[in-house]
């Protein structure tokens, strides 16, 4: 029974990939912080937040290992691993 219930799910509501940015902005909206305290807490800019949350731009490793960090992301889901 699981088998048919796996194959309706994967053809009817399939699960894409989770890009970084919807990931933070989840994570944001459900800690209550927002992106000038996130900012403010791992050292960099707003606008490079803005950056990371519109998709204009991925954080660099260091900047990833910190969001994590603080958020409490997994970095391994994060990845997509």
């Amino acid at each position: 029974m699981s088998d048919i219930v796996v194959s309706y799910e994967t053809a009817h509501f399939p699960i894409g990939e989770i890009q970084f940015k919807d990931l933070l902005s989840a994570e944001l909206e459900e800690s209550g912080i927002n992106k000038s305290q996130l900012a403010n807490m791992i050292g960099v800019s707003n606008s490079r937040i803005s950056d990371c949350l519109s998709g204009r731009s991925e954080p660099s490793f260091q900047i990833f290992k910190r969001i994590c960090k603080v958020m409490n992301i997994n970095p391994a889901v994060a990845l997509g691993i």
